[in-house]
């Protein structure tokens, strides 16, 4: 029973470490383009405003990793200085990653929305 309760305590303890790490690397982002394509018409926006990808990132950051399955409505693609860009399927609020879904703190488009009028 004591050998349980260790390695229990030792899983929990790497769970919660996992979390710590940040999902989205926010060094040297360069832009974030935005695309909703719900209703046949893609909507794109632009965000090249450090403050901004600051907060998008941010918020981005504190999702919780949770198993889901959705329909993108946004995409989010992240460009890096250096070229390389990220991809981000969203819809309402979650958010999948590498083929890892998360849970959002806020909608999406609310996360968005809200950072491109704190401008």
């Amino acid at each position: 029973m004591k050998h349980k309760l260790i390695v229990f305590c030792i899983l929990t303890v790497n769970l919660l470490g996992c979390q710590s790490k940040a999902i989205i690397k926010d060094k040297d982002v360069q832009t974030i383009e935005l695309k909703c394509i719900i209703d046949n018409k893609p909507i794109s926006n632009l965000i090249s405003d450090q403050d901004t990808i600051r907060q998008i990132i941010s918020k981005l950051n504190h999702a919780k990793r949770e198993p889901s399955v959705f329909k993108a409505v946004f995409i989010l693609r992240i460009v890096y200085r250096n070229g390389e860009d990220q991809l981000i399927l969203c819809n309402g609020s979650h958010m999948k990653i590498d083929g890892i879904t998360y849970k959002l703190t806020q909608q999406i488009n609310e996360i968005c929305y809200i950072s491109q009028n704190a401008r």
